[in-house]
C-alpha cells in the first residue's frame, strides 16, 4: 500500500493543473496573510498615537483657556480616547475589526449617542468580505479539494484503470482511501506551511491559539475530503461529480449562510441603535425646558453627595446641572441600549446554532472567537468604554460642581483607559457536530465504495 501512496504522489505532482491550483491557492494564502497583517498594523499604529493625541489635545485646550475659565467650561471640549487593541492573531481573521470602531472617542457628555455613531453589524453579514487567511481556508481550500478529488473513481473508470485494479486483486476501498489520503496530506501540509508563515509574519508565536486554529483548519479540510469521498462513491461520471461538488460548495459556502443571515435579521431586528440615540438626545434637549430641580433630583438618586451644591433655577446655565443633565439623558436611554445588546447577543447565539449545521459558519465563528474579532469581543470593548467614561465623569464631577478654575484642576491625574481583556472562550459544539457529519459521510462513502 505504501507503493500505491508513492505512485499516487507522483501522479499528483505530474499534473500541471494540480501544480497551478496549489500555487494559486498558496499565493492567495500569502496575500491573505499580507492583507490581514497590513490592516492590523495600521490599527496598531493608530492606537500607538492615541495617548499622545489625547494629551496634545488637552494641553492645547488648557493653553488657550481663559484665566477665569472653570473646569466645567473647558472639559466640554476635551476628548478622551478609548481603543480596542488587536490580539496577536487578529490578522488571521479580521472578523468585524475593519467595520466596527476600535477607537471610540468620548466626551463626558451623554455616552450612548457617542457609542452608537457606529452600527453594530450582524455577525453573519460579514462572513464573505475580507480576503484574509481565514477566507482562503474557508472558501478557496474547498475549491482546490474539489478540483483534486471530484473524479478519483470516475476518471479511473473512464480510462479503464478501475477494471484492471479489480482484476489485480487490489482492494478497491484501500485504493480509494490512499488516493484521498495522499491529497489530504498535501492540503494539510499547505495549511501547516501557511500557518507557520502567518505566525512569523504576525509575530504571534506558536502558542495555544496557533494550535487551536491549526486543528480547526485540519478538521475543516477533512470535512471537505469526506464530502469528496461521498460524491465519488455515488459512482457517477466526472461531469456529474464536478457539477455536484461545485453545487455543494455554493450551497454550503454561499447560499445557506446568506439565507441564514436573512432569517436571523428578519427574526431578530435591531432598531435600538438609532432609537437609543434619539431617546438620549430627546431626553437631553427636553430638559432645557424643564426646571433644573427635575433633572437634579434624578441625578441625586445616584450621586446624593452633590446635593450640597446649589443649582440656581434663575441661571440659564450651571455647569453642574448641564453635566447632570447629560447623565440623566443616558440613564433614560439605558433600557433601550440594554435591549439592543440583548438582541445582538441573541443574533450571536442564533449564528452559533446555525454554525452547528453549516461547517463554514461554525469554523468562521470559532476563528473569530479565538482571535477576538467577533461581536462578543466588541461588546467587551463597549463595556470597557462605559467603565472608562464613568470613571472620568466621577473624577471630574467634584471640580465641575465646585466650579474649580481650569488652571487649578489636576488634569494629569485623570483616569487612564484600561482596554478589555482578551478571551478565547469558544463553543466547540460546531466542531463536534461537524466531526459527526464527517464520520457519517465517510461511513456512507465506504459503504457505497464497496459496492462499486
Amino acid at each position: 500500500m505504501k507503493r500505491i501512496l508513492s505512485i499516487e504522489f507522483k501522479n499528483i505532482f505530474r499534473n500541471n493543473a494540480f501544480r497551478i491550483g496549489v500555487l494559486v491557492v498558496f499565493l492567495f494564502g500569502l496575500y491573505g496573510i499580507y492583507y490581514g497583517n497590513r490592516v492590523i498594523e495600521e490599527q496598531k499604529e493608530n492606537i500607538s498615537r492615541i495617548e499622545h493625541l489625547e494629551n496634545e489635545s488637552i494641553e492645547h485646550i488648557l493653553h488657550i483657556a481663559g484665566a477665569e475659565n472653570t473646569a466645567g467650561t473647558d472639559i466640554y471640549y476635551m476628548i478622551f480616547h478609548t481603543y480596542n487593541p488587536p490580539s496577536g492573531w487578529a490578522a488571521f481573521s479580521l472578523g468585524q475589526r475593519d467595520i466596527l470602531n476600535y477607537n471610540i472617542k468620548t466626551k463626558i457628555l451623554a455616552l450612548e449617542g457617542q457609542i452608537y455613531d457606529n452600527e453594530l453589524t450582524n455577525p453573519l453579514s460579514l462572513l464573505v468580505g475580507n480576503l484574509d487567511l481565514s477566507f482562503v481556508f474557508i472558501y478557496l481550500f474547498p475549491l482546490l479539494i474539489i478540483a483534486l478529488g471530484f473524479s478519483l473513481i470516475s476518471e479511473e473508470k473512464e480510462t479503464g484503470v478501475w477494471s484492471m485494479i479489480k482484476i489485480s486483486g487490489v482492494p478497491t476501498l484501500s485504493f480509494v482511501f490512499y488516493k484521498i489520503f495522499a491529497r489530504w496530506l498535501i492540503m494539510v501540509s499547505l495549511v501547516i506551511i501557511l500557518m507557520i508563515v502567518a505566525a512569523l509574519v504576525f509575530r504571534a508565536g506558536f502558542g495555544a491559539v496557533f494550535f487551536a486554529i491549526l486543528g480547526i483548519s485540519i478538521f475543516y479540510v477533512s470535512f471537505w475530503f469526506a464530502v469528496v469521498w461521498l460524491i465519488n462513491s455515488l459512482n457517477k461520471n466526472s461531469t456529474y461529480n464536478a457539477i455536484l461538488s461545485v453545487g455543494i460548495w455554493i450551497v454550503l459556502c454561499l447560499m445557506f449562510p446568506a439565507l441564514g443571515n436573512t432569517i436571523i435579521t428578519a427574526t431578530t431586528p435591531v432598531h435600538e441603535a438609532m432609537e437609543t440615540t434619539l431617546i438620549q438626545r430627546e431626553a437631553y434637549h427636553e430638559k432645557w425646558d424643564k426646571p433644573k430641580s427635575v433633572t437634579m433630583n434624578k441625578f441625586y438618586q445616584e450621586y446624593p453627595e452633590y446635593k450640597k451644591y446649589k443649582i440656581p433655577e434663575e441661571k440659564y446655565y450651571v455647569a453642574g446641572w448641564y453635566y447632570a443633565m447629560q447623565y440623566v439623558a443616558d440613564k433614560e436611554a439605558e433600557p433601550t441600549s440594554k435591549q439592543m445588546e440583548q438582541k445582538l447577543m441573541e443574533r450571536q447565539h442564533k449564528a452559533e446554532t446555525l454554525g452547528m449545521f453549516l461547517p463554514t459558519v461554525g469554523v468562521q465563528r470559532m476563528y473569530n472567537t479565538l482571535v477576538n474579532t467577533d461581536l462578543e469581543a466588541h461588546m467587551r470593548y463597549l463595556a470597557s468604554v462605559r467603565k472608562h467614561h464613568k470613571a472620568v465623569r466621577e473624577f471630574f464631577y467634584p471640580y465641575i460642581f465646585e466650579e474649580t478654575l481650569t488652571k487649578n484642576t489636576p488634569w494629569e491625574k485623570r483616569p487612564k483607559y484600561q482596554p478589555p481583556a482578551e478571551s478565547a472562550d469558544i463553543s466547540w459544539k460546531s466542531l463536534f457536530v461537524g466531526l459527526l457529519y464527517s464520520l457519517l459521510l465517510v461511513f456512507i462513502g465506504i459503504k457505497l465504495t464497496k459496492k462499486i
